[in-house]
Parts: C-alpha cells; structure tokens; sequence
C-alpha cells in the first residue's frame, strides 16, 4: 500500500494506530460501522474510546491486504485535511 500525506504511525490503549494530523484511523462513514461489524465480527470490532464515535477496529491478521487497504482509503478521506487530499496519486483514487 502507498504511503498516505501526514500519516503517522503511534500506539494508543496498547495497540498500533495511524493518524492523519492527530486524528485516528479507521473512521468510517455513517452506518458503515454498524454494517461491518454486523456482517464480519470476526474481522472488525467496534474499538473501546474510538468506537462510539464512529470508528472500527480491524483484525490485521483476518483481513486480506487489500481489504485493509480499501479501508484505510476510505478512513483517510474521511479525516484527512483538503490539502493533504490533494497530494494523493492518481492510483490512491
């Protein structure tokens, strides 16, 4: 996976996380949590802190590459600030 403009890798309640200017990845869009979660708990839980507020923890270790990779796209859309959208590559769209 291409490298997204202003992530940044850190660790909070113990686990990796990335974010995009101070805010955490994986957001995601309204009722998609819900959606995931319910469809696929064994690949996504609603995180402890973060969760309430829309956003999804991932099972690294139960998702493909590149399923994690469509949602890592989505969240950084969802969070990252215009200017830094406008640097992705054309392969990031």
């Amino acid at each position: 996976m291409n490298a997204f403009p202003g992530v940044e890798e850190g660790t909070s309640w113990g686990m990796p996380t990335f974010r995009v200017r101070g805010k955490v990845l994986l957001k995601a869009a309204p009722g998609v949590q819900e959606l995931l979660v319910g469809a696929e708990p064994e690949k996504f839980f609603i995180p402890p802190y973060q969760g309430p507020f829309g956003w999804i923890g991932v099972h690294m270790d139960r998702n493909e590459d590149r399923e994690i990779a469509f949602h890592v796209r989505q969240a950084y859309r969802l969070v990252a600030p215009k200017k830094l959208l406008s640097l992705l590559s054309e392969d990031q769209d």
